[in-house]
């Protein structure tokens, strides 16, 4: 029922824009957070997704990004926000993943941060649209409770990322990690949208810009966070390179100092690195939370992965 309401409204849009599709329409990703269609056309390959319940705005999103960075966001040829369907050109070039060449990558960050930036003073904004508001006050009230669900933290169990040993360290970790909240919340850099799951595969390398996509899990909270995240395994994708995290974290925190010198922010960063692991493993809780148990396999091993990965950034 769904593919065929889909379907139809592909064909109006195309009708809409004098466009012809030149194959039928093709079912090409079918998960838990998303479906993706694809249509070939007289102008292109376009493609349809839409996302479902916690991520499930993804659309309204990805339209009002789109409306201020034309050149940085999916190419949107028609969106229904009441459906939460976007038809989108297929993104030309590659992703950043497949370049070697390190200064695509910090171009890439560099700009993603200038766009973090400018969007700062649009936080009331974003908020009202309907981005979760993740601000680090927000995120504080969720530690304890997160460190006190051992059903959540030892799964799976059989081949568990953390040991009871492991959650006994972590509550008593607590004071350490409100403080470093403490830190970031007062250092001077405004907390402003991030996307959430910002790593290379989802950025495309379009030679004259760069393409951000994927925007289902955004928010508004320390942008740190998404860099701390893209730069978790960036040594295995660019293995040749002396000093990668470096090169990659001096380009994003480039554009930031307008709010801080560069040793300041460089410090600042540090501290960010275990919290921005804290991040994703709460974001993670609260995905599981709204999930049907019978999808949850597919995701709760990520908040023992995610505070695993922080208990060995704190001990390194």
């Amino acid at each position: 029922m769904w593919s065929y309401k889909a379907s139809t409204w592909i064909h109006q849009q195309l009708d809409a824009l004098s466009l012809s599709a030149t194959a039928p329409i093709e079912q090409v990703k079918s998960q838990t957070r998303s479906c993706l269609l694809r249509v070939r056309t007289t102008v292109g390959t376009l493609y349809l997704k839409t996302g479902y319940g916690i991520f499930g705005t993804e659309a309204t999103f990805t339209d009002f990004l789109a409306q201020l960075y034309p050149n940085c966001l999916p190419k949107l040829i028609a969106v229904d926000t009441e459906q939460q369907w976007m038809l989108m050109r297929e993104f030309e070039g590659q992703h950043l993943g497949k370049t070697a060449d390190i200064s695509r990558w910090e171009a890439a960050l560099r700009r993603y941060a200038e766009i973090q930036v400018q969007m700062a003073i649009m936080v009331n904004q974003l908020l009202d649209i309907g981005f979760p508001d993740r601000r680090i006050n927000q995120l504080t009230q969720r530690i304890e409770p997160l460190f006190a669900d051992d059903a959540a933290l030892l799964l799976p169990q059989n081949n568990p990322f953390l040991q009871q040993s492991d959650l006994e360290e972590l509550r008593t970790l607590i004071p350490q990690l409100l403080s470093w909240c403490e830190v970031l919340e007062t250092c001077g850099i405004p907390q402003t949208l991030i996307h959430g799951d910002f790593y290379c595969q989802n950025v495309i390398d379009a030679q004259e810009s760069y393409i951000y996509f994927d925007w289902s899990d955004s928010a508004v909270s320390h942008p740190f966070f998404d860099a701390g995240f893209f730069l978790f395994d960036i040594a295995q994708e660019l293995p040749n390179v002396v000093d990668v995290q470096t090169h990659l974290r001096n380009a994003y925190l480039e554009p930031w100092t307008v709010y801080l010198p560069m040793k300041q922010l460089t410090s600042v960063f540090q501290i960010t690195q275990p919290l921005a692991a804290l991040y994703h493993a709460i974001v993670s809780y609260e995905i599981i939370q709204h999930l049907e148990p019978a999808h949850r396999w597919e995701t709760e091993n990520t908040v023992p992965y995610y505070l695993k990965t922080m208990l060995g950034q704190i001990s390194s």
